[in-house]
């Protein structure tokens, strides 16, 4: 069962909201569910599998509070909307977890290899993929 623990709750329920007029996009519902219950969180499974086969393990949601040391406004850079993507998280090595603009697929920016993959078709998929650390 996925749990979330370091939760740092919302100071302002309309900061969702207020990033996506910020950046023009709509995040896909089950993510903004997520992070209304879990801002900041770090996931109990965090281990994903690339496509590469290689697995990596996902560090905490970026936060919607802004006044956070680690938050979507900080991480999300006008390389990232040139890229099609919003990053919601990161791994260890400072590679980003996003979701593609386009189509709401969830994305691995793995910055050494220099390429964008596909890791799952959307949010709620995502998250069912999340696995335990063995």
């Amino acid at each position: 069962m996925l749990t979330w623990s370091f939760v740092e709750p919302l100071r302002d329920e309309m900061s969702v909201e207020e990033f996506e007029a910020d950046y023009g996009v709509v995040l896909p519902a089950a993510y903004k569910e997520l992070v209304r219950k879990n801002n900041n969180g770090y996931p109990s499974n965090d281990v994903v599998t690339l496509p590469s086969g290689e697995s990596c393990c996902m560090n905490h949601l970026y936060s919607f509070n802004r006044d956070d040391s680690e938050n979507m406004w900080d991480f999300n850079s006008s390389e990232n909307l040139q890229a099609g993507f919003i990053a919601f998280a990161d791994d260890s090595f400072g590679n980003e977890f996003g979701i593609r603009i386009s189509d709401n697929a969830i994305v691995f920016a793995d910055y050494d290899a220099d390429e964008i993959a596909v890791i799952a078709d959307d949010f709620s998929t995502f998250l069912c993929q999340l696995k335990a650390p063995e």
